[in-house]
C-alpha cells in the first residue's frame, strides 16, 4: 500500500470481510445473509479507513466503527472520481489517443468474428442467443449498473490504497473529553449497591436459579415463565450491566481509580455473566421439553457473545481503560460469531437433535421443521425419513416436494457466481428422494389442503 504499513490492523477487518462473503455462498438463511452483508459492508469499510490512511487503528471507536461505511465511501468516491478524471486526462494526451482508438476498433471487429464463428460452435452459439435475449428484455441493464458501481468502488479503494502514504488524509480527534464527572465515592456506592442486590437476588433464587422450578410441583411456574421470562429478564440486566460499568468508568476518566472500585467493577461483571449462564440454562431446560428452534439457538448464541464481551469488557475496567479498543474488540466478536453461525449449519443440527428428541421421546413439531427451519435443514430432515413411521414418511415427503421443488431443483437457470454450497445440497437431497419415489422404494401421501397443516 504505496509505503504505508501493512500492519495486522489493517488486514484482520478485509480478513473478516472475506470469511463472512465466503458464508454467504453456505448459508440459505435470510436472516443470517441480512446481517452478513452488513458486516461484511462495516469490515470493509473499516479496512477502507485504515488502508487509504482515515484513520489510524487506535483512533477507531464505536462511533467511528457505526460510521464507517459512510465516511469510507465518501472517500473512495472521491478518489475514483479524482482517478477517472486523471484517466480521461491520459487518454487525450499523445500516448493515451492511440490506445483508445484502437479499443474503439477492436470492439466491432470482435464480436464481428464471434457472431460469424458462433455458427461452428455450439457453446458460442448459447452466447450469442442469451445476448440477444439479454438485449430484447434489457435484463442486463440492472448488472450493468451493479458492476459498474462495483468498479468505481474498487477503484477508488484502489486508488486510495495505492496513494502515497504522505498523502494520507489523518483525521483529528475532536472529542473533548467526557461531559460529565462521576466522583470516586458516587461510583462505589452505584457499585456497592449493584453488587449487593445481584447478591441478595442470588441468595433469594439460589433453587430457582439454576434448578428446575417448572419440574417442582406445586412451584406455579411453568416452563415458559421460567425461560421467556428468566431469559428476558437476566439477559436485559447482563446488557445493562455492561452500559452501566462503561459509563462510570468513562465518568472517571482524570481520576485516579482506586483498588475497591475496579474489584467491585470485576465483582459486577462476574455477577452478570453469571445471569447469563442461568438464562442459558433455563433456555436448555424449556428446549428439553419442548424441542429446539432457530430462536431459542439465537438467545443461547446472543448469551454466550454476550458473556464474551463482558468478558473483554472486564479487561478493560481492570487496566487502563480504552474503549475505542473495546469497541473494535466487540466489533471483531460480533463478526467472528456470525462467521460461525454462517459456516455451521445450525438448521441442520436443530433438525437432527429434534429428530433425536423424537427418538427418545415420540414428540415431534413437524409444522416446525418443514414450514419454519428453512431450506438448510432439508438435506437433514430427507436423511432421517427412512427412520419414520411409513405414513409420516409419504406425509413428510410430499410437504417436502411441495415446499421446496419449484424453487430449488433448476440450480441451472442461476448464473454461477450465485452457486451457494447448501442450495446445491438441497437440490440433492430432493433429486435423490424423489428417485426412490420414481422406482417405488417409497410414496408419497396424496396430498389435500391438510396434508401440510401439523
Amino acid at each position: 500500500m504505496a509505503g504505508k504499513p501493512l500492519t495486522w490492523e489493517r488486514v484482520l477487518p478485509l480478513i473478516l470481510a472475506c470469511l463472512l462473503a465466503g458464508g454467504a455462498a453456505l448459508s440459505n438463511d435470510s436472516l443470517l445473509l441480512g446481517l452478513t452483508f452488513i458486516c461484511v459492508l462495516g469490515a470493509l469499510a473499516t479496512g477502507l479507513r485504515l488502508g487509504i490512511g482515515m484513520s489510524g487503528a487506535r483512533s477507531l471507536g464505536a462511533l467511528e466503527v457505526l460510521s464507517a461505511p459512510a465516511s469510507a465511501g465518501r472517500r473512495v468516491l472521491g478518489e475514483a472520481g479524482k482517478r477517472i478524471h486523471d484517466g480521461t486526462r491520459v487518454a487525450r494526451t499523445e500516448q493515451g489517443l492511440p490506445i483508445v482508438r484502437g479499443v474503439a476498433l477492436a470492439i466491432p471487429v470482435t464480436l464481428a468474428f464471434a457472431l460469424l464463428l458462433s455458427n461452428a460452435e455450439p457453446l458460442m452459439a448459447y452466447w450469442r442467443g442469451s445476448l440477444l435475449q439479454a438485449l430484447e428484455d434489457l435484463s442486463f441493464l440492472s448488472r450493468l449498473l451493479c458492476f459498474a458501481g462495483f468498479a468505481t468502488l474498487l477503484l477508488g479503494a484502489l486508488g486510495g490504497a495505492l496513494s502515497p502514504a504522505g498523502e494520507e488524509l489523518v483525521l483529528q480527534d475532536t472529542s473533548s473529553g467526557p461531559r460529565f464527572a462521576v466522583g470516586r465515592v458516587e461510583r462505589l456506592i452505584i457499585l456497592g449497591a449493584v453488587g449487593a442486590l445481584f447478591a441478595l437476588f442470588f441468595m433469594l433464587q439460589v433453587s430457582h436459579f439454576f434448578g428446575n422450578a417448572a419440574a417442582v410441583r406445586g412451584s406455579g411456574v411453568t416452563y415458559a415463565q421460567a425461560a421467556h421470562e428468566g431469559f428476558g429478564e437476566l439477559t436485559v440486566v447482563a446488557t445493562l450491566c455492561g452500559a452501566l460499568l462503561i459509563w462510570l468508568t468513562t465518568g472517571s476518566r482524570g481520576e485516579k481509580r482506586q483498588t475497591a472500585e475496579r474489584l467491585l467493577c470485576a465483582l459486577i461483571i462476574l455477577q452478570a455473566q453469571l445471569l447469563l449462564v442461568s438464562a442459558f440454562y433455563r433456555i436448555d431446560l424449556y428446549e428439553d421439553v419442548y424441542g429446539f428452534t432457530e430462536l431459542r439457538l439465537y438467545v443461547q448464541y446472543y448469551a454466550g457473545v454476550v458473556f464474551i464481551a463482558l468478558a473483554l469488557l472486564g479487561l478493560e475496567i481492570l487496566g487502563d481503560a480504552d474503549f475505542r479498543r473495546l469497541a473494535r474488540h466487540w466489533a471483531v466478536t460480533a463478526m467472528l460469531a456470525l462467521i460461525g453461525l454462517l459456516y455451521w449449519n445450525h438448521a441442520a443440527w436443530i433438525a437432527r437433535a429434534n429428530f433425536e428428541r423424537y427418538e427418545a421421546r415420540d414428540s415431534l413439531d413437524m409444522g416446525y421443521l418443514v414450514n419454519s427451519l428453512g431450506p438448510d435443514a432439508v438435506p437433514e430432515i430427507v436423511s432421517f425419513l427412512p427412520r419414520l413411521p411409513e405414513p409420516l414418511q409419504g406425509r413428510l415427503r410430499t410437504c417436502l416436494q411441495k415446499a421446496y421443488s419449484t424453487n430449488w431443483l433448476a440450480p441451472a437457470h442461476r448464473p454461477w457466481y450465485e452457486w451457494n454450497y447448501r442450495r446445491a445440497q438441497l437440490a440433492s437431497a430432493l433429486r435423490n428422494d424423489a428417485a426412490l419415489v420414481a422406482r417405488g422404494d417409497t410414496v408419497l401421501e396424496r396430498p389435500t389442503a391438510d396434508t401440510c397443516v401439523w
